[in-house]
């Protein structure tokens, strides 16, 4: 039950700039996250983890939805959001020494990659869609490729889990 309007604002802007945002390591991609509560989940998360700068990429929900606002518990409105498309996701990887990093099946163990992540200048964390993990097209710009281990009580973690995981991993390992 809403409790009413508190007051109304326009939404930050989201455009990609021409410059990349040099004063964040950690960067957190979001590819195709459809559900509220999972974008939500990632922001917060990335918020807690040192994660400043979030690019939003493919079908994503929107970020300013009362949803994903409320699932974040306000860390919305302290990352830098951009919404990119596949090919300027892939020139800003190009162009900036960024080691990517995703999670796959047959991916590397956390303990494999410790100091490839280390001395990354910077890291992109990308997380695929809850139903299809990521693109084709992505996967092929993600050098660094791991694996979360876990029971196989069942068969994969939500998309949320597994990114708050991995950039709980990333903050310890700096």
């Amino acid at each position: 039950t809403p409790q009413g309007i508190v007051g109304l604002f326009d939404t930050p802007g989201q455009i990609l700039g021409k410059h990349f945002p040099a004063d964040s390591r950690n960067i957190l991609v979001c590819e195709n996250i459809s559900d509220p509560g999972n974008l939500g989940t990632l922001l917060r998360s990335a918020m807690a983890f040192n994660f400043k700068t979030v690019f939003l990429c493919g079908d994503c929900v929107e970020a300013f939805s009362p949803k994903v606002i409320r699932s974040t518990a306000g860390a919305v409105f302290g990352l830098k959001l951009f919404k990119a498309n596949f090919r300027e996701l892939k020139s800003i990887i190009e162009t900036n020494d960024i080691t990517a990093i995703a999670t796959v099946v047959d991916g590397k163990k956390w303990e494999e990659s410790t100091e490839e992540i280390k001395k990354a200048k910077y890291l992109m964390l990308i997380i695929g869609s809850e139903a299809e993990g990521l693109s084709e097209e992505m996967k092929k710009l993600i050098p660094l490729k791991l694996r979360i281990d876990h029971s196989n009580r069942v068969e994969s973690l939500n998309a949320a889990v597994a990114g708050s995981i991995l950039m709980k991993e990333v903050y310890d390992s700096q």
